[in-house]
């Protein structure tokens, strides 16, 4: 593995969490210096290879609902109860054992949210969060021994493809009003993933991460296309499904676009955007029909 070091000349970036943590995380004594020690170590190593450091800047309370069934719920609901005022990052702490997936963590690019279940030792949370922060910088799940983005058991280390992206994404936005990069690191980030992708077309957080891209420089075609290919491998993501009906509605493509809608709604009902993507649609449908 090549873990490529921080340029002396580059400035350090210190980014700014809001750490939520639900009723059954606070059931423990020890749970705000446990989140401290966590976070000092995960910062100390993102300074070290990227220039990166984290600070706790607000600390809150959060009702995760016991109705929950997986990760992905309860991030969408951390998202829906929990504002990241005047933070860079939410980071929630979830002590809830009913989850029924094996996943430990889960983060969203585009909204800077990330959700954290409690683990049997401080060391699995420390590369689990680690593992969710690269997530927010760009990085994907991969097919790469040792690698903290392992996509089966994850590492300790940053790969080379890992350390690029990061640092491309280094001075990303995390304002919800603004695309995270701008067009000329945008345009860097499609080069990496590209690269990547023709050495392992079967990652298909790269083909994610492509669509998400290519529907920023609203490149329609590019953005089917990386849908599909995720599609083929899982036909269920609803990530890509919902990518996919957001193209398909900006190419005018009303019925299709709302064929995909449908199939998220029913996959993942929790996806704050799914409902107002669908209100949207439906309005674009009623205006074309003439109808009030």
């Amino acid at each position: 593995m090549l873990n490529i070091g921080l340029p002396q000349k580059d400035p350090v970036r210190i980014i700014n969490l809001k750490i939520a943590t639900d009723e059954e995380v606070r059931a423990s004594l020890t749970w705000k210096s446990d989140i401290k020690k966590l976070v000092k170590a995960v910062s100390k190593d993102f300074d070290r290879h990227f220039g990166i450091q984290f600070k706790i800047k607000r600390c809150e309370s959060w009702t995760s609902d016991n109705a929950n069934s997986t990760t992905f719920d309860l991030l969408n609901d951390l998202r829906k109860k929990v504002l990241h005022d005047d933070c860079d990052i939410v980071v929630g702490f979830t002590a809830q054992d009913d989850i029924k997936n094996d996943l430990f963590g889960a983060a969203t690019y585009l909204h800077g949210y990330i959700v954290i279940r409690e683990l049997s030792s401080m060391s699995m949370m420390e590369i689990m969060l680690k593992h969710e922060i690269c997530h927010l910088f760009g990085a994907a799940d991969i097919h790469e021994k040792n690698s903290i983005m392992n996509i089966k058991t994850h590492g300790q280390e940053f790969d080379e493809f890992t350390s690029r992206i990061v640092l491309s994404n280094k001075f990303r936005s995390f304002n919800s009003n603004n695309f995270p990069l701008s067009r000329d690191k945008l345009e860097e980030a499609i080069s990496i993933y590209e690269q990547r992708k023709i050495l392992n077309p079967k990652e298909t957080d790269i083909h994610f991460l492509l669509a998400i891209f290519y529907l920023e420089k609203q490149d329609h075609e590019s953005t089917l296309r990386e849908c599909f290919q995720v599609i083929q491998i899982i036909p269920d993501s609803p990530d890509a499904l919902h990518l996919l009906g957001i193209a398909y509605r900006r190419q005018g493509k009303i019925d299709q676009a709302l064929d995909e809608y449908q199939k998220v709604l029913h996959l993942q009902p929790s996806l704050p955007e799914i409902h107002y993507n669908l209100y949207r649609l439906h309005k674009k449908r009623n205006d074309r029909k003439g109808n009030p």
